[in-house]
């Protein structure tokens, strides 16, 4: 039989169109070419229960798993630009979930008398145990850190990604903490908690991590490979940028992978001398869901960061309190952001109080920016030469801005579609929305608003709902 062709399986059509796409491509990949002509007739059925169970799922959780498999270790055999053109299409994704299904069976590697949170990722890392501890095979492997144990740094590897606590992860780790605690000894010295290598996959279970503090990046965190954090607190850390940072390229190493995903996590008091106060993204790809920014403080992003060619997408969280120069809330600054849906509530700036975005891409959506404020402009949104999509019953809503623009202050490209701007206000001009063309400091813009929305019930001294200059 000819598995490059659709046969008689039960699958709707789309599901039948899906596979003779996907294995027409497979032709040029030499291992999957073999593979679906041997075992096209097992591969199928599972493929057609993959591509129902990829479709069912929301935007953002497919975003993050086909940047999982993008990036996977579990398919090193199919060249990585092939894995990453593959991930990008439901079916493609589909396909490499069928492919990764083989059997594998995990280390595990028991915290506890003789084997310390350190021995065990040395023994992970190495895939044989090293000092008292057992468990540890060729990676994958999981390190269980038994309920309440309290564990603290205080001394540190030097290298390759600046001072870190515990050893770089080298290798694919999931550690389930059970509520456990990492922090940094206050009297030591000033170290991240972890680091992720290149070539690292570390999932991070039940955790608080604090303390931590670096003079790069990733207070507690330093991710340039595979990381997924899920249900931790990460809390009190400081550095240059973020608690956690996410480096998909950096001058030291262009190999780095930097996808980030976390899940049902809180990050409060974190600070950074510049970028994200929690969350700093640069190059690589952040996925945030289910998880509260709160209290977080730093020089630009206050709470996140998404930097120069960053893509990232927020869902289900928010985003509270947080302070900052530029960007209470969050910050955007040549990259792409989505945020669908969640709250951005009580950030505070001195330009845009909740979110700030700098000639990059920002789409918005079923999400409420509220009571933020800023001391000059854009109490809700500042936009400067970046294209914004505000869209399906978004609202901006009780926002202050210091001079222009309560909700919005816009020297770009703003786009309200079936959204309201109300109850915001300005001390000048532009209450709801200042449309400003100029220079101010070293940005120079221009506007474009388009509104299929209400902007309306706001109040400034001149033009209480939308202003252009």
């Amino acid at each position: 039989m000819n598995y490059f062709q659709s046969h008689s399986l039960p699958a709707d059509a789309g599901v039948v169109a899906a596979w003779e796409s996907e294995t027409a491509r497979a032709r040029e990949i030499p291992l999957l070419a073999r593979l679906i002509a041997e075992r096209g007739a097992e591969l199928y059925p599972e493929f057609v229960k993959r591509y129902a169970e990829v479709r069912a799922l929301s935007r953002s959780t497919r975003r993050a798993l086909q940047r999982r498999l993008a990036a996977s270790r579990d398919l090193t055999a199919i060249p990585a630009e092939w894995r990453r053109r593959l991930a990008y299409s439901i079916a493609g994704a589909a396909l490499l979930l069928v492919l990764s299904d083989g059997p594998t069976q995990a280390g595990t590697i028991t915290v506890g008398a003789g084997c310390t949170l350190t021995q065990a990722i040395l023994s992970a890392n190495a895939g044989t145990n090293v000092g008292s501890c057992t468990g540890a095979t060729a990676s994958p492997n999981t390190i269980v850190i038994p309920a309440k144990t309290k564990i603290t740094l205080t001394t540190y590897y030097p290298g390759p990604y600046s001072a870190t606590g515990l050893p770089n992860v080298t290798s694919t780790i999931t550690i389930n903490g059970n509520g456990a605690s990492i922090s940094r000894s206050k009297k030591g010295p000033a170290m991240r908690l972890m680091t992720v290598g290149h070539n690292g996959d570390l999932t991070l279970n039940n955790l608080t991590l604090s303390a931590g503090y670096s003079y790069y990046g990733g207070g507690a965190i330093y991710n340039a490979g595979i990381l997924e954090v899920n249900n931790c607190i990460i809390s009190g850390n400081f550095s240059y940028s973020g608690a956690i940072a996410n480096a998909g390229a950096n001058q030291n190493n262009t190999l780095a992978v930097g996808n980030t995903t976390i899940t049902g996590t809180t990050f409060t008091k974190n600070g950074a001398y510049a970028y994200g106060g929690a969350i700093y993204n640069i190059y690589g790809d952040v996925d945030v869901v289910n998880s509260t920014i709160t209290g977080n403080r730093a020089d630009t992003g206050g709470g996140i960061d998404n930097g120069y060619q960053g893509s990232m997408a927020i869902t289900n969280s928010t985003v509270s309190k947080n302070t900052a120069y530029l960007g209470g809330g969050v910050s955007n600054y040549k990259g792409d952001i989505t945020i669908d849906p969640t709250t951005i509530t009580g950030n505070k700036a001195y330009f845009g109080g909740g979110i700030a975005t700098y000639r990059g891409g920002m789409y918005l959506e079923d999400s409420t920016l509220s009571k933020n404020s800023s001391r000059f402009g854009g109490g809700g949104i500042l936009n400067i030469n970046s294209t914004v999509t505000v869209e399906n019953s978004s609202l901006i809503t009780g926002n202050k801005g210091g001079r222009y623009g309560g909700g919005v202050l816009n020297c770009g490209v703003f786009t309200l579609t079936s959204s309201t701007i109300t109850g915001n206000s300005a001390k000048v001009a532009g209450g709801g929305v200042a449309n400003i063309n100029g220079t101010y400091g070293s940005y120079s813009c221009n506007y474009s608003f388009t509104d299929n929305g209400t902007v309306t019930g706001n109040k400034a001294k001149f033009y209480a709902n939308v202003f252009y200059y």
